[in-house]
Order: structure tokens, then sequence, then C-alpha cells
């Protein structure tokens, strides 16, 4: 299975990157923006771990282009802020 973790937060990807490595044989990316998870699609992910505020779009953007390119993929979105409405 090939998993993409799209988050901003260094610390964060990481952390989260070396956990589902670790649990798992899992092919795992991590990627810093939503343009450089558009521009990996072609690799063609089974999971996308989504952040919900990135530098250069937010998660509602991301989750409905995701879901007009590739509809089969599984998104989880995943914040740090404390009001999403």
């Amino acid at each position: 299975m090939r998993i993409f973790i799209v988050e901003d937060d260094q610390f964060y990807g990481t952390l989260l990157k070396k956990k589902l490595t670790k649990i798992s044989h899992f092919e795992v990316f991590h990627f810093h923006s939503g343009q450089d998870l558009i521009d990996n699609l072609h690799l063609r992910p089974q999971v996308i771990t989504l952040d919900y505020s990135l530098p250069d779009t937010n998660g509602a953007q991301m989750l409905q282009k995701l879901k007009q390119i590739a509809p089969e993929i599984e998104i989880i979105i995943i914040s740090g802020q404390d009001d999403l409405k």
C-alpha cells in the first residue's frame, strides 16, 4: 500500500511517516504542500493524510480537487486547528 502524507509541519510529518513505516510495510511519502501532492499523484497512492491548513491551499479545496481527479483514493483530513467550521 502506498500512503501520502501531506503536512507542512516538518516535525509532525516526519513523525507520522516514521510511525506508519514502522508499524507496517507501507510505502510512505511525505509532501509539504498541495502542489507537491498534485505533482506526485502519478505514483497512485491508496491513502492520503491531508493537513487541513497548507501553505498553498486548504484541506477543503484540496479534498474537492482530489475527489475530481482521483475519487478512488481514500483521504483522511488531519488538523491541528482549534476551530474547524
